[in-house]
């Protein structure tokens, strides 16, 4: 009878992925806390496959990995982290930075393995293992390793590995961000 509107908390039945919730229309609730059942309400992305869009200029159409779920995601600030609680900036489509959900309460710290877009700690992106300093639990060339985002303009020693190398570099290409 009175439904969640976009950004506002949210309720789904049974069990986090049920795809029942009190959300409007073409919402979606999401980041749900698989305990409480709380989560928060997003818009679908409009438009057709490969030509999504968001009528929020703030916001970016995100994709699952599967493509079922696309929806519209506030954009973010990877250095200052401002998403909102249960929450993290990480690098998604095309590389333009959005809120998604911490994926993984155990594990996410710095140096530990990663899997996906949002399985390290906010202010942590996911990363080749190629790109992590020496003797980290997540060095070997097997791996992805949660790695310390870093402003450019605060140079190398803000970089947790500093002392063993660990330099802070672009994530976009000069010209291009």
């Amino acid at each position: 009878d009175d439904p969640a509107g976009v950004d506002e908390p949210c309720m789904v039945e049974g069990w986090p992925t049920s795809g029942i919730d009190d959300c409007d229309l073409g919402l979606l609730c999401l980041s749900v806390n698989p305990e409480t059942l709380e989560g928060e309400c997003m818009q679908y992305c409009q438009g057709t496959p490969g030509h999504w869009y968001c009528s929020d200029p703030g916001r970016q159409c995100v994709e699952d990995s599967e493509g079922a779920i696309v929806v519209c995601l506030p954009t973010c600030d990877p250095i200052t982290q401002d998403c909102g609680d249960g929450m993290a900036c990480y690098p998604t489509y095309q590389d333009i930075w959005t809120c998604w959900p911490h994926g993984s309460p155990e594990l996410g710290a710095y140096g530990d393995p990663c899997n996906f877009v949002n399985s390290c700690d906010p202010g942590l992106v996911c990363l080749d293992s190629q790109s992590a300093p020496p003797g980290l639990p997540c060095s070997d060339a097997t791996t992805w390793c949660c790695l310390e985002v870093c402003a450019l303009s605060l140079g190398d020693a803000q970089c947790p590995g500093f002392a063993e190398g660990e330099v802070c570099v672009p994530w976009y290409e000069v010209g291009t961000a």
